[in-house]
């Protein structure tokens, strides 16, 4: 079973893109996190498939977050949601092989769909 880590520090958006996410893709296992540290934390004990984080954070950011993941777990795919997509911003991500970059707020349907695709990706389909 494929494993998502979703990390943002807004625990309500959290708590609705986990709900949502749950409901929609059944067969991944949704685990979630409210900064960098944690999500650090948790990918030393689980195998995750992908990552979705934000990038202004407490404790530790997603850029942190990302460096970490490309270091030591460069297979995950990685999504980034944040609310400041401008050019510098992008340009900041581009070592990171992030493959979504998703401007906040977005759309339910559109994480969806996103995420869609994504695990499709994984899946070999």
């Amino acid at each position: 079973m494929k494993k998502i880590l979703i990390v943002d520090d807004d625990a309500a958006l959290l708590l609705y893109l986990c709900c949502n996410l749950r409901k929609r893709f059944e067969r991944l296992t949704i685990l979630s996190a409210k900064n960098g540290q944690r999500a650090v934390d948790i990918m030393s004990s689980h195998r995750i498939d992908m990552l979705i984080t934000d990038l202004n954070m407490p404790v530790m950011d997603g850029f942190e977050l990302l460096a970490h993941t490309a270091k030591n777990y460069p297979s995950v795919t990685v999504m980034v949601m944040t609310g400041n997509d401008s050019a510098e911003v992008s340009e900041r991500l581009l070592p990171f092989r992030v493959s979504q970059c998703l401007a906040k707020p977005f759309g339910l349907d559109q994480l969806l769909y996103e995420l869609g695709e994504e695990i499709d990706r994984l899946s070999g389909r």
